[in-house]
């Protein structure tokens, strides 16, 4: 999660599932949303959170977010810094 408190992505759906807080400053998303008759949370069933997580992975492109060309442009690599000196 953006905080950091959670380890997986499992942990964080079940937050969102269980714990959502309606509220004025809760995206109108989830305003009103639950899987139970004027309920207050969303309450994803299992087959709902498997799907969210395997679509949620999908979009996981270990390719991209390893190239070096999109990488931070101002971090030498060790190699490159044995060479500056």
């Amino acid at each position: 999660m953006h905080d950091g408190r959670f380890k997986t992505l499992d942990e964080v759906i079940d937050h969102y599932s269980e714990h959502i807080v309606q509220s004025p400053a809760l995206s109108t998303f989830f305003i009103g949303e639950s899987n139970e008759p004027g309920g207050k949370s969303l309450k994803l069933r299992p087959d709902e959170k498997k799907e969210l997580i395997a679509f949620l992975n999908m979009l996981t492109d270990s390719t991209f977010i390893t190239d070096k060309r999109f990488s931070d442009p101002n971090t030498l690599s060790a190699k490159n810094k044995s060479k500056t000196k």
